[in-house]
């Protein structure tokens, strides 16, 4: 079961990646201070000296495009023109003078693995996409050079949810350098059946939202009132909630940080009551209010939701099309509830996608590269009015597409496997706590061998 879920996820991560490329404008409000984008920092192409660049040449590799022969015929029905494909980097070569090459990786080949091993020989592409996973390792192993010696992030563009994802900006700095940059990504949401809730004359979980009233216990109370036997039978039928993600929500959305950095670089665990918090409130959900089917992954929960057998799923953002082709009208979307310890300023804090971007420490033509990957993940206005027009019809109304990306702002990735085995070894000692243990005397018992594994994980990636 456990391979089946890892599986599983690691599927819907790579298409969620792919997604993000060539949908990456999303729609938001401004991030910073109240400053507003100028018009002519989404084209950073305007007034170059192509003199400057003329003849060189920069590479990429990414683990999910093929030749560009192969890509292009996976791409033939996206509307929006992916500007890493061999049509979309035209425009950047003729305003340049400058060559990208696509060096694809081979299929079946470990790619961070390869990556490591070429920009450690002195010979690795200019471009590369990263994970979670490669964070610290990659920044203390010098495989990336700071993006932010290239990029000016204090301009008012790259404080714009609008234009690039601000979770991974702030994911990927580290000892105060960003080290990768990505169009918008959106955060897990919480879908739900507006039908069912109307059907039990429940208020609707967006208007709670916007009242500030959608917290655990609202959610527990609405669960608790959907898990019905709705025909009569005896046996339960209809239940409130299912989800892979089954019990993160409840940590997302109360404040948890497994690991926090310090000035330099170094990380701290951070486990504490809000953790312990969290954790409970999903044994309640399952013990105290049953409110969930005992097998929730057979049929795994996107199905029951579409089928009326379940009434809330939490999960990713690449589930909506599906999610409006199966629900229709039916179909509302929510953050998860806030916990007690989220921030009053916060109004919600949900699971972040989390991929990146950045140039290798061996690139020959950093500034460039940097200039190329901005012109990827920007979008023009021309690109941002279509993108916005094909998400609103998706979304169903501007309101609720300005809304999803709203709540995209205030995501965070909640992602520890940077540090190796070693840290998910003494982290599960934690989170598998035996059952004569409480969630307390689980990270207390064991807060100094994860220290220990972190430190011994950062000695190792030197």
């Amino acid at each position: 079961m456990k391979k089946f879920f890892k599986t599983l996820v690691l599927l819907m991560v790579i298409a969620s990646m792919v997604l993000s490329l060539f949908a990456c404008g999303e729609k938001a409000k401004t991030g910073g201070d109240g400053d507003k984008v100028k018009v002519d920092e989404t084209n950073v192409l305007a007034g170059i000296d192509a003199n400057k660049y003329k003849g060189k040449t920069i590479t990429f590799s990414f683990s999910f495009m093929a030749t560009d022969e192969e890509a292009a015929k996976a791409a033939k029905d996206v509307q929006q023109a992916d500007k890493f494909s061999k049509d979309g980097r035209k425009v950047f070569e003729d305003a340049t003078g400058c060559t990208i090459i696509n060096r694809p990786v081979p299929a079946g080949e470990d790619y961070v693995k390869k990556i490591t091993t070429e920009v450690s020989a002195g010979m690795g592409p200019d471009i590369v996409n990263f994970w979670p996973s490669q964070k610290p390792s990659w920044m203390i192993k010098n495989i990336l050079r700071p993006l932010s010696d290239y990029i000016d992030f204090n301009k008012a563009i790259y404080q714009d949810n609008t234009y690039i994802s601000q979770d991974v900006k702030k994911f990927y700095t580290w000892a105060g350098k960003v080290y990768a940059v990505n169009g918008v990504q959106l955060g897990a949401r919480l879908y739900y059946n507006k039908e069912k809730f109307e059907t039990a004359g429940l208020e609707d979980p967006l208007e709670l939202w916007k009242q500030g009233k959608w917290d655990w216990q609202a959610f527990f109370d609405a669960g608790v009132a959907l898990t019905q036997d709705s025909n009569g039978d005896g046996t339960m039928d209809q239940w409130g909630y299912a989800s892979w993600f089954f019990d993160l929500g409840f940590i997302t959305s109360n404040n948890v940080n497994y690991v926090t950095y310090d000035e330099t670089g170094l990380p701290r665990f951070a486990l504490d009551d809000k953790f312990v918090k969290s954790k409970q409130a999903g044994e309640d959900m399952i013990n105290k209010y049953k409110m969930c089917p005992a097998v929730w992954w057979d049929p795994n929960p996107q199905e029951r939701l579409w089928n009326g057998e379940t009434v809330m799923d939490y999960w990713g953002y690449w589930e909506m099309p599906g999610m409006t082709e199966h629900m229709k009208e039916k179909l509302g979307i929510v953050p998860f509830p806030r916990g007690p310890d989220l921030p009053a300023d916060k109004k919600n804090r949900d699971a972040a996608e989390t991929i990146g971007f950045g140039i290798t420490a061996t690139s020959q033509n950093p500034e460039l590269a940097a200039l190329y990957l901005e012109w990827t993940r920007l979008l023009s206005p021309e690109e941002m009015e279509q993108t916005e027009a094909e998400k609103i019809k998706m979304y169903g109304s501007k309101e609720l597409y300005d809304l999803a990306v709203e709540w995209a702002a205030n995501s965070e990735q909640m992602d520890t496997s940077g540090f190796g085995q070693g840290f998910a070894d003494a982290l599960g000692k934690v989170t598998g706590k035996p059952g004569d243990k409480s969630w307390q005397q689980a990270i207390e018992e064991n807060r100094q061998a994860c220290q220990a594994a972190l430190d011994d994980a950062i000695v190792n990636m030197k």
